[in-house]
């Protein structure tokens, strides 16, 4: 068992870690998917969270390099 200043020590780093960790305003989806069958998904995850969806579209290839 850790003795009680380790373990302090463990959790107030484990603290400090976790406070820089921030939510993405934006997420970018690269899809081979036709905009106007992802479009209707995205515009509900924006609603549900408030996360801004930026789709690209292209065909599979030029999206896989």
């Amino acid at each position: 068992m850790l003795a009680p200043k380790r373990l302090l020590t463990a959790l107030a780093l484990t603290l400090i870690g976790s406070t820089t960790v921030q939510a993405a305003d934006e997420v970018v989806v690269y899809s081979s998917r036709i905009d106007e069958l992802i479009k209707p998904v995205f515009d509900a995850y924006t609603q549900k969270t408030g996360v801004q969806v930026k789709f690209i579209t292209d065909k599979e290839a030029p999206l896989m390099q």
